[in-house]
C-alpha cells in the first residue's frame, strides 16, 4: 500500500502506458509491473527502440521531444509524470532492456 493521490497516481500510470504504447513498433511488447517488498515498484516496460543514454534525463523536461519519432505529442508527458514522482516521494529511473526498449521504473515509499 502507498498512500497518494489517485487522480494524480492514475495519471502517472496512464502516461508511461501511453508513451510505451507510441513509442513501440507494431506487434510489440508492453510490459507492466507492480511488486511490493520493501517498496512499492511499478514498472512499464516497452520493447521499442530504446532512448539513448545521454537523452534520458531530457525526456522529463517540459516540451522536449526526441528528434526523428513521427510520434504526435506535446512533450509534457514524462514531465508530468516527474511531477508526480517527486509529488509523492518516489523514486523515478530509466532502464535498458535488452535487446531492445526502455523500462521506467517508479519506486513509493510502503506506509
Amino acid at each position: 500500500m502507498i498512500q497518494g493521490n489517485t487522480g494524480s497516481l492514475q495519471d502517472l500510470i496512464s502516461n508511461l502506458i501511453e508513451n510505451a504504447i507510441l513509442y513501440t513498433q507494431t506487434g510489440g511488447l508492453v510490459k507492466i509491473q507492480i511488486t511490493s517488498k520493501d517498496k512499492v515498484r511499478l514498472s512499464v516496460e516497452d520493447n521499442g527502440p530504446g532512448i539513448p543514454n545521454e537523452k534520458r534525463e531530457r525526456v522529463f523536461e517540459r516540451f522536449y521531444r526526441i528528434l526523428g519519432t513521427r510520434i504526435d505529442g506535446n512533450g509534457l508527458g514524462l514531465a508530468n509524470v516527474k511531477e508526480i514522482a517527486i509529488m509523492h516521494d518516489a523514486r523515478l529511473s530509466i532502464e535498458t532492456v535488452d535487446p531492445t526498449g526502455t523500462r521506467f521504473v517508479v519506486e513509493f515509499k510502503p506506509l
